[in-house]
């Protein structure tokens, strides 16, 4: 079951992608200035890091929302190894 993760951690993804793309943008300007190159293997690392970055965000995302669906559901009784299940 996944799930979009809500508009308030879109958002936050977002916000996120856009200062790191501005940090990135800022170093390669000054590198360029002083006339050294870019390691493009550091970018590509920086990259893949991210998009595992965005990924755990989006999980943590879903699992906090199941978390508390499934105490709000089931106000009587909760499966804590349901619970467990989320990582918590």
């Amino acid at each position: 079951m996944t799930e979009k993760p809500p508009l308030e951690f879109q958002f936050f993804l977002y916000q996120a992608k856009q200062m790191i793309e501005r940090i990135m943008f800022n170093k390669y300007q000054r590198m360029k200035n002083n006339k050294h190159g870019i390691d493009i293997i550091k970018v590509s690392d920086f990259e893949d890091m991210f998009l595992k970055f965005e990924r755990l965000i989006i999980d943590t995302a879903n699992n906090c929302l199941n978390f508390w669906k499934e105490l709000m559901e089931n106000k009587t009784s909760c499966d804590v190894n349901r619970i467990h299940d989320f990582g918590v």
